[in-house]
């Protein structure tokens, strides 16, 4: 080997070793603006995409590292602290205890101390109250899950984790009897996150106790959670979903009539003309989507609610998901979160018309990441008398139910 030569293949060496080593120092193979902050104020964008990809990315393995925020893996085991959180203003939020906090007035003097707050112009579920001193020593048993001053963590979208500090003890009013309440609390977010959190438009959330720090380092790891509000499927594609959906309200339709009302006469007979003119393909279908990131896939899960209308006083309200990818399926029709109403002309009357018919059915109020690639869906559902909100886990199997739900009514 010629000395020119050696001098070359020696350098050549000595640049690949600095090479190398200034990648192992993290010097190279990253964008600094591109990391992420120590605790994100704003989720990143979801990929926007008109049609989903016929060739999605496959499962990557979960990434759980020191955060800073103990990320939920069991809502059944691993986190009994885990509560509904409703916006109450642009920085705070209030909290139910659930069942264990539930609790009864019985002297209508006491019940008198209790000072109703002000809506500070937000549309709560509950009216809350400030409980006098005196009053709370009756009842302070029931609160012992949090006190004030302590940090707890809001999840507020994916990705997107506040530190919240536990500012005041509430009541509020629960169920029907005029002396009934539920042990709650307010805690407001802190100074830092407060610009982020009053631009947020999300208006329910998560709030858990805090086990570790909130401003460690996150880590890095891709975001698949979230909501695609700005997805737009393709003409072809819509139509596959609208062809989808019209199949299976038809479906349900024929299938549910003889289950449901076929120990009433008189009401079988009434929707009879329905479900005929159903199967002859007469109706006016309407329906409105939420796209959605819930799996490592990549491929869009979509909740569609939909109205199959003959006349004006009779419908059949269904609401389902959806996998849209390269073809349109069904997730199984029997999975918690979806439902069917079978609308008849005295319903209409007395509770809603008929272009917010759709409205009645539950809705998506929130996403959230968890470390499996796959999301937790937030979800809120309406009653004559009350409501319940109620959150879900979806898998590789579809969508089943936690424990974590709050709900009213008589």
């Amino acid at each position: 080997m010629s000395r020119r030569v050696q001098i070359v293949f020696s350098v050549c060496l000595v640049a690949t070793i600095c090479l190398l080593g200034a990648h192992r120092l993290g010097l190279l193979g990253r964008n600094p603006g591109n990391s992420r902050p120590t605790v994100p104020a704003i989720a990143p964008s979801a990929a926007k995409s008109s049609t989903p990809s016929a060739n999605p990315p496959a499962a990557e393995q979960s990434k759980v590292a020191d955060s800073g925020f103990t990320f939920i893996t069991s809502l059944e085991d691993a986190y009994p602290s885990t509560f509904i959180a409703e916006r109450y203003d642009k920085t705070r939020v209030i909290f139910r205890l659930g069942e264990d906090g539930d609790f009864h007035v019985e002297d209508p003097e006491q019940q008198k101390t209790f000072h109703p707050l002000t809506d500070q112009g937000a549309r709560l579920d509950v009216l809350p109250f400030e409980i006098d001193p005196a009053a709370f020593e009756t009842v302070k048993q029931h609160y012992q899950v949090a006190n004030v001053g302590d940090q707890w963590q809001l999840e507020v979208a994916p990705d997107v984790r506040f530190s919240v500090i536990i500012q005041k003890p509430i009541g509020m009013r629960w169920g029907c009897a005029n002396n009934s309440f539920t042990a709650g609390f307010i805690a407001e977010v802190a100074a830092e996150f407060q610009p982020a959190f009053a631009a947020a438009s999300q208006a329910y959330f998560l709030v858990h106790k805090a086990l570790r720090p909130a401003n460690s380092q996150s880590v890095d790891k891709p975001l698949h959670i979230a909501e695609l509000k700005d997805w737009n499927p393709a003409p072809e594609i819509r139509s596959q979903i609208e062809a989808a959906i019209t199949a299976k309200l038809k479906e349900e339709i024929a299938r549910q009539y003889v289950e449901k009302w076929n120990y009433n006469k008189p009401a079988q007979d009434a929707w009879k003309q329905f479900v005929d003119k159903t199967a002859a393909g007469q109706g006016k279908l309407t329906y409105e989507l939420q796209a959605f990131q819930l799996s490592p896939d990549g491929v869009p899960r979509v909740f569609a609610r939909a109205k199959w209308m003959i006349g004006k006083d009779r419908a059949f309200l269904m609401s389902m998901w959806l996998r849209v990818g390269p073809t349109v399926t069904f997730e199984a029709m029997d999975q918690e979160g979806t439902e069917t109403v079978w609308v008849t002309p005295e319903w209409m009357r007395d509770r809603v018309q008929p272009q917010a018919l759709l409205q009645t059915l539950a809705t998506v109020v929130n996403v959230f990441d968890r470390p499996d690639g796959y999301g937790d869906v937030l979800m809120y559902r309406y009653g004559y008398e009350g409501y319940g909100i109620i959150l879900y886990h979806y898998s590789a199997s579809g969508l089943f139910k936690t424990p974590v739900s709050i709900g009213d009514g008589c």
